[in-house]
């Protein structure tokens, strides 16, 4: 069977942090080459629109939709109802929790997988915490995915962490989605 992943909040740095992780995991039943060789439709979200068109020359294979984390949850923004993986890179740090919590809430049930890349040393905390001096927030992903319905399945420090991406929250969706 084809798997459909989604790219949700394609950012300019995507392709460089992320492709080596790509490279070295293995889902069940989808081994993971380098995007060309990927089986599937792949769909990204920017809600920059020069950058969806520079997306949209660049990588061919993906459908850039323009729109935001907040079209998304609204159903402004067309996506599929089944995600098999979708990966969200650099994103949730500038980000406030509200939108993070509901962003995860409206994949739960639409995404087996989630693949975070983003500041993950909060991992198990209580609250989002300020980095200064970047203002980088660094949210409590347990809590938050399991709140949605999702189990985190691995984590993976980035090889060269930098100030957006410390690593990879890998994470599957198995419970029911939330009310």
């Amino acid at each position: 069977s084809r798997w459909r992943i989604s790219l949700a909040m394609l950012s300019i740095w995507w392709r460089s942090q992320i492709q080596s992780f790509l490279n070295s995991v293995v889902l069940p039943g989808l081994t993971w080459p380098w995007l060309p060789n990927v089986q599937g439709q792949w769909i990204g979200l920017e809600p920059n629109e020069t950058a969806v068109a520079h997306g949209n020359r660049q990588f061919s294979m993906i459908n850039i939709l323009q729109g935001s984390h907040d079209d998304m949850i609204s159903g402004g923004v067309e996506l599929p109802a089944w995600i098999d993986v979708c990966l969200i890179s650099r994103v949730f740090l500038i980000l406030h929790p509200d939108p993070v919590q509901g962003i995860l809430k409206f994949l739960a049930g639409r995404a087996q997988r989630v693949v975070i890349s983003d500041d993950i040393f909060n991992v198990g905390g209580n609250m989002a915490i300020i980095r200064m001096p970047d203002f980088i927030l660094m949210h409590p992903f347990e809590r938050f995915l399991s709140e949605a319905g999702f189990q985190i399945e691995k984590m993976i420090c980035a090889e060269v962490p930098d100030r957006e991406c410390t690593g990879f929250i890998v994470a599957k969706f198995g419970g029911n989605k939330p009310g």
